[in-house]
């Protein structure tokens, strides 16, 4: 009988604790006053909500726009990055949108080819020096992704570290409830963005975005930079973590390559860099797991918890690399799906194999985690480094 390499990498011992901060089961779905939506955490109730024609997605510029007409805050800033965020686009907007961003990743990938990812992530690990209380945050999961999207954009490191932390912030002006004087505060911050870009996006070695009126690449631009930059740092981040919690695994993976995707698929199962998806509103009653979601009401679906759901997922808080079960929640679905997961895998794939051909990795201290503005990343991951065995 020829064997079966599924149950073969099962009996070497592939689960493992990650490590990784627990969270709370998932259940039904139930309304939170502080976020003004109803929750959704079962993996289940998550993919009928996806695959449902009862919802559609916020027009956030039109509320924008309510909140102008109703009050004395300026908003012609925020209304141009809402109508430029491609999760809540409407009409035509959004297939244009989805269209400039294809040609973009076009160019992307035929400048920034596997050869010359992995090229970077071996002169970043190199750059690493042997010992204890090695932040691989700064050196590594943010490097790495910064200096991709920086040539992207025609932008310095320095210019896209500030850019970055910048349009998150704007992102995150899209949660219900905001108190006006916060909006006011936005409204300054993207007034301040938009001549950076203007100024900056024209550099020469830019990969174009080509969206027409100008106003509205600048808006994509805005979400783009986020979501190319600090998703994928915080998906390499949460693999780096899960490694140095063991040794093991590490070994497993240097002797079995070809089981690097299925780390990947894991530890991005495990820790998402969204914490949750965009929400979306109820056009009509809408029924999720035995729960009725009123009409007009917004809807938010926790992915952490959705995608560590015992009841889709064997032993779900663990790595396992022989996995068989339903695919990831954290790229989203249907015409809103994430349009960049070949290039997250492929920058995690490149960094994991960096660090693995050089060193052992274990831990040198707590972690400190990121979780605001929506995503799970780290602002610190100190390590020991020493030769790999």
């Amino acid at each position: 009988m020829a064997p079966d390499p599924a149950r073969e990498t099962r009996a070497a011992g592939t689960r493992w604790d990650p490590g990784l901060p627990p969270v709370i089961a998932p259940e039904p779905a139930y309304w939170c006053a502080g976020s003004m939506a109803w929750i959704v955490s079962r993996y289940e109730d998550a993919q009928a909500l996806q695959n449902s024609g009862d919802t559609a997605r916020p027009d956030i510029a039109a509320n924008l726009r309510r909140i102008r007409s109703r009050s004395s805050i300026a908003a012609d800033g925020l209304i141009t990055a809402a109508e430029s965020y491609m999760p809540c686009q409407h009409g035509a907007a959004h297939p244009a949108s989805r269209e400039a961003v294809g040609a973009m990743l076009a160019g992307l990938h035929g400048r920034w080819t596997r050869p010359r990812i992995a090229a970077l992530a071996s002169e970043l690990a190199d750059a690493l020096p042997l010992g204890r209380n090695v932040d691989l945050a700064p050196a590594l999961i943010d490097a790495l992704p910064n200096r991709i999207a920086a040539d992207v954009f025609g932008l310095d490191n320095a210019e896209m570290g500030g850019l970055r932390q910048l349009t998150l912030e704007l992102i995150w002006a899209w949660r219900p409830g905001l108190p006006l004087r916060e909006y006011a505060r936005l409204e300054a911050l993207a007034q301040s963005l938009y001549p950076r870009l203007e100024r900056e996006g024209s550099r020469a070695g830019r990969i174009p975005l080509p969206l027409t009126p100008e106003q509205a690449r600048i808006g994509l631009e805005s979400f783009l930079i986020p979501a190319t930059v600090v998703t994928i740092s915080n998906a390499i981040g949460t693999a780096m973590h899960i490694l140095a919690q063991q040794s093991g695994l590490q070994r497993t993976l240097r002797q079995q390559p070809g089981l690097i995707d299925a780390f990947i698929d894991e530890a991005i199962r495990l820790r998402p860099s969204l914490n949750q998806l965009s929400s979306c509103k109820a056009v009509q009653p809408l029924e999720l797991g035995g729960v009725t979601i009123p009409q007009g009401s917004s809807l938010i679906v926790d992915i952490s918890r959705a995608s560590r759901d015992a009841a889709v997922y064997e032993a779900p808080d663990m790595v396992e690399l022989g996995r068989k079960g339903p695919k990831t929640l954290a790229f989203g679905a249907g015409a809103h799906r994430c349009m960049g997961p070949m290039l997250a895998r492929l920058e995690m794939r490149c960094a994991i194999e960096a660090m693995l051909a050089r060193f052992d990795i274990t831990p040198a201290g707590p972690p400190e985690f990121l979780s605001e503005y929506g995503l799970q990343g780290f602002t610190s991951l100190p390590v020991s480094l020493v030769p790999a065995s």
